[in-house]
């Protein structure tokens, strides 16, 4: 059950340090959640070539030919707990890693710093091999059983293929067998997938996951890849059993690089904006676009977002607000600025375009268009489910979704087109809270630049959504999101979703709700808030496996 008074106890651990920063929140430690079922969940193909990259090397990694991991409820963490692995997939997995492992014992200069012995090799580097890669690679120690079963399976490689060999072919016959010891460390489950199932907590009567299960948790979401050693020990010496354990662990892979790549990769699924190089626009119409553009849209707004989490450690709330764009020499136009002389500046806009935040960016806006038109309702429903996590249901089988078409010689913008579904009883309830949000954004055509009218019409641009309020730019709509608690518990319900691959149940609800006080009290910091949810319930506990 879940702890009672919760909410209105949350004050008590919140207050300011002597440097005039905000201390970290401490949650209730009595605080209970319904968490969702644990259980394993697949590695995505990004997840698996970051974590090759580390044991083996770039170039290993890079021969990896891994198939899309597919997305469900906008997320491939979600399709990878709930997808299965098909027959056809795990013969790609050994292809796949044998290809990669051969790159890597040709060049073996990775796989040495964690097993130098592979420079000379003795019988003995077969059992060094499996327990400090294979720790690395399993996120765990391996049992004695499992040491024994691994070394030998490269004992037996180096035999079979040694036979009678002497000399310099010893030494290919080695490689061979550390190829098999490699392969079947990375064939397996224990690699593929990450475990967690947790254990009984007689006090709470629920499953919280090991040390080493949360250590990979928080890897994959912080760093996109499987712990590395210092993590590992952590989680051995009893470190993560703590809040303040927790914290400082994260804060720690939150300061490496690959933290910022891997919110990158977040960002570029969150808003999609990863499929702006496969974006088609009319050539007649928008003939300035192509692909070099739609990559350095994206690359644009990830740079906003790495200024505003990295470099500043602004308010996430400038996500809706701010008038600070990255272009380019490709986008620099779209902006209404000149060409800047650095390869990307960050530009400050005047408010006579009315941009604020993501609404204003031109790669959000060219996304969620159509190849020769604008689309209230593609943006509209893109801030409904993304940024204020409200889903939309589809339409109702057989409802003609077309676009009116306009009356002969009577041309006619966006918004008196898609007025038409206020009419209509199967539409209305969803149109009415997505396409009054895009036609706020009317004043922006199918690849972002600035427009005051559309073809000579004029353009109404006046709208209003109950649960938002009236607006008619997007500097407008903007501030009133910023001001939404819906769009930064939102934002938390998108780390949740993110980093442990399930929606956010019911029972985690009240969890929600202390991460939500314990943002606000960071000064909506979003470095703050993912270290924060590693010490959360709903990050460290599971419900029984599924």
């Amino acid at each position: 059950m879940l702890a009672s008074g919760l909410v209105s106890g949350l004050g008590s651990g919140c207050g300011h340090d002597g440097d005039g920063g905000i201390k970290p929140y401490l949650p209730p430690t009595d605080l209970l959640v319904e968490p969702a079922p644990g259980g394993l969940r697949r590695l995505t193909g990004s997840q698996i070539v970051n974590s090759v990259s580390d044991l083996l090397g770039p170039a290993a990694a890079s021969k990896l030919a891994l198939p899309d991991t597919p997305q469900l409820h906008g997320f491939e963490s979600i399709a990878a707990t709930e997808l299965t692995t098909s027959a056809n997939e795990v013969a790609n997995f050994e292809d796949t890693f044998t290809t990669a492992i051969e790159e890597a014992l040709a060049d073996r200069a990775t796989l040495a710093r964690q097993v130098p012995c592979v420079l000379a090799p003795t019988d003995a580097c077969f059992d060094e091999v499996a327990a400090k890669v294979g720790r690395l690679a399993w996120r765990r120690p391996l049992e004695p059983d499992e040491l024994a079963r691994i070394a030998g399976i490269g004992r037996s490689g180096e035999a079979w293929a040694s036979r009678d060999l002497l000399g310099p072919r010893r030494a290919r016959a080695f490689d061979q067998g550390l190829e098999f010891e490699l392969l079947a460390l990375l064939q397996s489950p224990d690699f593929l997938y990450m475990v967690e199932v947790g254990e009984p907590d007689a006090k709470t009567g629920q499953r919280n996951l090991t040390g080493y299960e949360l250590a990979t948790r928080m890897s994959f979401f912080l760093l996109h890849r499987a712990p590395d050693a210092e993590l590992l020990d952590a989680a051995a010496n009893g470190e993560l059993a703590t809040d303040d354990g927790i914290r400082a662990a994260a804060n720690r892979l939150l300061d490496k690089p690959e933290a910022q790549t891997a919110l990158d990769r977040f960002y570029d699924e969150l808003y999609y904006l990863r499929d702006l190089p496969n974006v088609q626009k009319d050539p007649t119409l928008f003939p300035e676009y192509d692909g070099k553009m739609a990559a350095s849209m994206e690359q644009g707004t990830l740079q906003f977002i790495r200024d505003l989490v990295w470099t500043r450690n602004a308010d996430a709330r400038e996500l809706f607000t701010s008038r600070d764009v990255f272009v380019d020499a490709t986008t620099a136009p779209l902006y209404g600025q000149s060409a800047p002389s650095e390869p990307w500046a960050k530009v400050t806009l005047g408010e006579d375009q009315k941009r604020a935040g993501i609404f204003g960016q031109v790669g959000f806006l060219a996304r969620f268009a159509h190849p020769g038109l604008t689309s209230p309702t593609r943006r509209g429903r893109f801030v409904e489910e993304r940024l204020l996590c409200n889903e939309i249901p589809p339409p109702p089988p057989g409802q003609n979704t077309a676009i009116p078409e306009e009356p002969p010689g009577q041309p006619m913008t966006m918004k008196q087109k898609l007025v038409q579904h206020e009419t209509d009883p199967k539409c209305a309830s969803c149109h009415l809270q997505m396409d009054p949000i895009g036609f706020a954004l009317e004043n922006y055509d199918g690849i972002g630049r600035f427009r005051a009218d559309d073809r000579g019409l004029p353009l109404d641009t006046t709208a209003m959504v109950g649960s938002i309020g009236s607006f008619s730019s997007a500097a407008e709509l903007g501030a009133l999101v910023h001001d939404k608690p819906a769009a930064t518990t939102c934002m938390i319900k998108s780390f949740i979703r993110g980093s442990m691959g399930h929606l956010e149940t019911k029972g985690e609800a009240q969890a929600v709700q202390v991460l939500d006080q314990a943002f606000a009290q960071s000064g909506y910091s979003l470095k703050s808030l993912m270290a924060e949810l590693c010490t959360s319930p709903i990050f460290r506990r599971v419900g029984d496996p599924k």
